[in-house]
């Protein structure tokens, strides 16, 4: 699901370390400890699907967690120990619960079904994704022989009428047989938005229609999502993001090297005076060479993180392994901290859609990490 740069890093960050902590359950025991008396942003309460009853007969169980999770009213109380709080607004909810086992997390499913979570129901061995009738998105997460399980609640996208983007990028595009959406943004030489009222079977015609447009140079296609450029570099990314909604988002092509030491030398010389020191500026393709440089550092290092958990697949008792581990945690924590220093509103442009294309393929290989 597309979501805020911020929300976003966070979210993969997050997945990165709770595949790493599969690898030793005492380490990742540890590691919840110490963020559960860290974090401000605790939670300082445990909750249970069983709900207690004190000697006055109040339910206190109930009163904890309607009064501290927002969205408390829209799935059942979890039977766990909240261990850190990422998000609890009217928009989304986002809880890490420990001491949930694999049968508590299956009786919990069968909980939210039971509260309606029914519509374009996913499920694996170690996630359960659907929405509820009125288009809440739910997410739960649990890996098998571990005791952690992340929930994740997204409330339906506020959406209106819209007038589809006339500017350059949206005359690339076909218009959409939906006129009821969100823009996220929009200039001439790109846009970014959501389409509601859109089942996948339109989506499916809408990526058939962007490929008669000329998307089909490096496309990368699955069930739910379409990347490709066109011949004059234009860059599409379309998904289809459950409940009838679709994310379409255009960006203008990269501008080369070349053209930037074209336009160089069309340039008179001029002579400056000695400057000083100054933050990091954006280089022929938009991007400050920090930002890159913290980006591509991550990315090289979810590579080598899927590479060591195949190998920890195909041999898991060899315990060799756990030192790696032990490097790998370090690492992650110099790379959070780098990545922390990134917000939205400091991204131009290139540097967000840089951002997303790192986020994809990261995705796609923690993806590839859990299967």
């Amino acid at each position: 699901m597309k979501v805020t740069v911020k929300k976003s890093r966070t979210r993969f960050i997050a997945i990165a370390a709770a595949l790493i902590c599969t690898l030793s359950l005492t380490a990742c025991n540890s590691n919840g400890t110490s963020s559960q008396t860290e974090s401000s942003n605790t939670v300082n309460s445990s909750v249970s699907a069983d709900s207690s009853t004190d000697s006055s007969g109040s339910n206190n169980s109930y009163e904890a967690w309607s009064d501290e999770i927002v969205l408390s009213n829209i799935i059942p109380e979890v039977k766990g120990t909240v261990d850190h709080t990422y998000e609890n607004t009217e928009e989304e909810l986002w809880i890490k619960f420990s001491s949930v086992d694999d049968n508590q997390f299956k009786d919990y499913i069968t909980a939210c079904k039971d509260r309606g979570f029914t519509v374009e129901e996913e499920s694996d061995s170690y996630k359960f994704e659907a929405f509820n009738g009125d288009g809440y998105k739910l997410e739960l997460t649990h890996f098998s022989g571990g005791d952690s399980l992340s929930v994740e609640l997204e409330a339906p996208m506020e959406m209106d009428e819209i007038i589809f983007p006339i500017g350059q990028a949206g005359k690339l595009v076909p218009k959409p047989k939906s006129t009821f959406g969100k823009i996220n943004f929009e200039y001439d030489n790109n846009f970014c938005l959501y389409m509601g009222k859109t089942p996948k079977a339109d989506y499916n015609a809408y990526v058939s229609a962007c490929i008669d447009k000329g998307f089909t140079v490096d496309y990368s296609k699955s069930d739910t999502h379409f990347y490709a450029y066109n011949s004059d570099g234009w860059h599409l990314d379309l998904s289809y993001e459950g409940n009838n909604v679709m994310f379409i988002r255009v960006d203008p092509p990269r501008k080369s090297d070349d053209d930037d030491q074209s336009s160089d030398a069309s340039k008179p010389e001029t002579t400056n005076a000695p400057e000083t020191s100054k933050p990091a500026e954006a280089n022929a393709s938009g991007l400050r060479s920090d930002f890159k440089e913290a980006m591509d550092n991550y990315e090289s290092f979810m590579n080598d993180y899927v590479d060591f958990m195949k190998k920890y697949k195909a041999n898991p008792t060899d315990l060799s392994l756990i030192t790696d581990y032990a490097t790998y945690i370090s690492k992650y924590n110099e790379l959070s901290q780098s990545f922390e220093k990134w917000n939205s509103s400091d991204m131009n442009d290139a540097e967000k859609a840089y951002y997303i294309e790192v986020q994809t393929r990261v995705n796609n290989k923690l993806l590839e990490a859990a299967q």
